[in-house]
């Protein structure tokens, strides 16, 4: 649990790092354009600015032409336009006309000024809306961010309870594993004690049938010496015995380790297996997650398809109004080279005129007065040919004059006949306005304004939560891109040749698997041998027993003796009991506690005879 958990705080963590790195590049792409300025709202002013630069633009071309109409008003009736009143005398027909072409002078520059400020509110606003979608992803940024950090905070709290009760769980495996250490020193010392507690038991019982044995043998009682000298045999004898028990106990130990070692690498390998399981299902996760991000990319690229096939239309178009702007460039720049070959041709007029003065004046003071007479009879010429061209020139402007006039009463009347075409268009559709604006009174009328502002809020809380959703699902995206990214990196350096891996490892389990269970077949074949063998021994011990017991006893209370094996545990801690059985008549009776001493002591020795013949021949 305390892994999962740093493991999605981890991945929450890298998302958060990603996701302030993604918003320090927009805030500093929109700091680059407006500063800390709210973008959306300068969007706004900017329009705003840009529609009040149009309208005077606007304004100024209708005065120009109200100047127009008014001067020429003033042409045909030699009156003030604005009131009708004749003028007194040529100076103030002079002085209305010279205000007015000042009012007119003025407004090309001011006009050229409001043009030249929209242009650059609209470059400003082309940068603005262009930085707009970095804003929108900025917001989105900043509301993924708040998200993250609330699952940073709950994940970390997570990995603090879950810390706690890991050292908490620690603590108490280690109080456990405590008292467990000291119940099996505890149990060792109380075997001991039960052990001493039966050897005592049996003392006593030996002593008592001792006792019962002198007191029936009266004189044959033995001497101190010899109760001395069996003293030594059954104190070197319990130190044989003890020294076995404490053999055995070792093998205990020995065998407990082992099983408790045995124990932990089960454990281990169970471990394993589960963590290999949580990868393969993690594996199978990231692989539907997987396919179910291509599927996403296929529908991103039919998109981008279907956008690349409407491309071409819009650049049909685009290039047609390319063409269409460069012709009019073309065509202002051939009346601008005109006007330049005009302008150039007068300059070198004026120079070949001013040459020419000077030649003359020069010419005027070198020659004789002959040559002067000469000279002024030709410049005689020359003015009354200039002459003539200025009369030639006087009677052209006057036609020019009256063709500009007529031309100017032709535009005049364009305009009234616009005007009017104008008016009428404006008059039906006002007339067609009226009539939508009655059948809508009248469809207004019968709707219940209740249900549609009701539907109305509906509406508008739908596509307030489809805007948030919209917003969540762009957060979702991106989240998404960067752990399609991730998950990318991660199949390239986490799970490189994971199958490869997998297989490997799935052959090692298997091979594992395969010898635990051969191990475990040949354990209880080997269990059941040695149990069969043991059983065989133990006849072949009994057979010998009984043979040695019937040549060497002579009493008639005990046919024979045999030693039982009584098994004790499971198959796999099973423990045996040994007990040494009279058998008279058929009727079989254990031995401990109901014989004498002989008895006792020429069974120990049959045995250790039997043993020895059994086990020590032919081994």
């Amino acid at each position: 649990e305390l892994s999962a958990v740093d493991a999605r705080l981890r991945m929450t963590k890298q998302q958060h790092t990603t996701k302030t790195q993604e918003m320090e590049k927009y805030i500093k792409v929109i700091s680059t354009v407006c500063g800390d300025k709210n973008l959306p709202e300068e969007i706004k002013k900017k329009e705003k600015l840009i529609l009040s630069l149009k309208e005077q633009v606007s304004n100024m071309q209708g005065a120009t032409m109200i100047y127009d109409r008014l001067e020429l008003q003033q042409k045909n009736q030699s009156c003030c336009p604005m009131c009708t009143k004749p003028f007194e005398d040529q100076s103030e027909i002079d002085t209305f006309l010279s205000t007015l072409e000042q009012m007119r002078n003025f407004i090309p520059a001011q006009q050229e000024k409001y043009k030249k400020s929209a242009m650059e509110e609209e470059k400003k606003l082309a940068k603005y809306k262009a930085t707009l979608s970095s804003w929108m992803k900025l917001e989105t940024v900043k509301k993924d961010m708040v998200s993250l950090s609330e699952s940073l905070k709950t994940l970390e709290q997570e990995k603090t309870a879950t810390s706690t009760k890991v050292e908490i769980a620690s603590t108490e495996f280690a109080q456990v594993d405590d008292c467990k250490i000291k119940a099996d020193k505890l149990l060792l010392i109380a075997r001991n004690v039960y052990r001493l507690y039966k050897e005592i038991e049996s003392l006593n019982e030996d002593i008592m049938a001792t006792e019962r044995e002198l007191g029936n043998q009266g004189s044959k009682t033995r001497t101190m010496t010899d109760v001395q000298r069996e003293l030594e045999d059954y104190a070197e004898k319990s130190k044989i015995t003890r020294r076995d028990i404490k053999r055995i106990h070792t093998d205990m130990d020995v065998q407990r380790r082992r099983v408790q070692a045995i124990e932990l690498s089960l454990r281990d390998s169970r471990e394993k297996k589960m963590k290999l399981e949580h990868d393969l299902n993690s594996k199978v996760a990231l692989e539907y997650t997987l396919q179910e991000y291509k599927e996403q990319l296929q529908e991103h690229i039919d998109q981008q398809e279907k956008i690349e096939q409407d491309a071409p239309m819009l650049k049909h178009k685009v290039q047609s109004v390319t063409e269409e702007y460069e012709a009019t460039v073309q065509t202002w720049k051939a009346q601008e080279e005109k006007m330049s070959m005009e302008e150039y041709n007068i300059s070198r007029f004026s120079d070949r005129l001013e040459e020419f003065n000077t030649n003359l004046n020069k010419s005027a003071n070198e020659t004789s007065s002959q040559r002067v007479h000469a000279v002024k009879k030709e410049i005689s010429d020359l003015q009354t040919m200039i002459q003539k061209t200025k009369e030639d020139m006087t009677r052209v402007d006057e036609k020019l004059a009256i063709i500009e006039k007529d031309e100017a009463e032709r535009r005049g009347v364009e305009r009234d006949l616009q005007d009017q075409i104008k008016y009428r268009e404006m008059s039906v559709e006002l007339a067609q306005c009226e009539q939508d604006l009655k059948e809508l009174e009248d469809k207004l009328a019968e709707f219940d304004r209740e249900t549609a502002a009701r539907d109305l809020a509906r509406l508008h809380a739908e596509e307030s939560q489809l805007i948030d959703k919209r917003g969540s699902l762009r957060g979702e995206l991106g989240q998404m891109r960067d752990q399609i990214k991730r998950y990318n990196a991660e199949l390239t350096r986490d799970y490189d040749n994971v199958d490869g891996r997998y297989g490997k490892l799935f052959i090692d389990v298997k091979t594992h698997e395969l010898a635990n269970s051969d191990l475990e077949k040949y354990a209880k074949v080997l269990q059941t041998a040695i149990m069969k063998y043991h059983s065989l021994k133990m006849q072949d011990l009994n057979k010998i027993i009984k043979e040695l017991w019937i040549d060497t006893y002579k009493g008639g209370d005990i046919d024979y003796i045999e030693v039982r094996a009584d098994s004790e545990g499971t198959t796999a801690s099973r423990s045996f009991n040994y007990r040494v059985v009279m058998i008279q008549n058929g009727k079989e009776l254990n031995m401990r506690g109901r014989c004498s001493a002989g008895q006792k002591v020429l069974a120990s020795i049959i045995i250790r005879l039997a043993l020895a013949e059994t086990f020590c021949v032919n081994c």
